[in-house]
């Protein structure tokens, strides 16, 4: 896609597809908050050499005891809505980007976006990849997801007991993906 700005809503939305490239980096955020263009991408480059065909592999789940919805973007975050949200919206990326003619109109691009809600307390905790560790013998894979400070999240919103906001640190263990992107 060519596209500039912030990538989060593309990268936290990925098809299930493996990631094919990604190219402009020059016009384009740090994939990661607070850290500079080449660190963020050293960082995203950890799970992608562990587990290349899972890197931003989108799995959605639901804690109904809290009435919250998961997406976890393997290798790159994991987003905490405060109600239950359906899969097919959660598919569709965050419009954080931009067309290369500065155009944020949905009938810009080759597919669905959604709009980052104006409401800071409507949209998700983050929490971006930190960490990770494997296991020889299982083929299983931990990753660490932390809470960084970004400049479009939840800011000053009423907090209720049990909220996704007071997670500092969520861990995802997983298998490696199989590498069978060719059925």
């Amino acid at each position: 896609f060519d596209i500039h700005g912030n990538l989060f809503g593309l990268l936290a939305a990925h098809p299930v597809a493996p990631l094919v490239s990604l190219h402009h980096l020059d016009s384009v955020a740090p994939v990661f908050p607070n850290m500079t263009r080449a660190k963020a991408l050293r960082h995203f480059m950890k799970p992608a050499r562990v587990d290349p065909d899972n890197i931003l592999q989108q799995s959605i789940c639901y804690d109904k005891r809290h009435n919250w919805t998961v997406s976890v973007s393997w290798g790159y975050c994991v987003q905490i809505f405060e109600r239950i949200e359906v899969p097919r919206v959660l598919e569709f990326p965050l419009q954080t980007f931009l067309t290369w003619a500065n155009s944020a109109r949905k009938s810009s691009f080759l597919f669905n976006t959604r709009t980052v809600p104006r409401n800071p307390c409507e949209r998700p905790t983050i929490l971006f990849f930190n960490n990770i560790d494997t296991t020889n013998v299982s083929q299983l894979v931990g990753t660490t997801y932390t809470k960084r400070a970004m400049d479009w999240v939840k800011i000053n919103c009423s907090r209720s007991e049990g909220t996704p906001e007071a997670l500092q640190n969520i861990r995802v263990v997983s298998q490696k993906m199989q590498h069978d992107w060719t059925r």
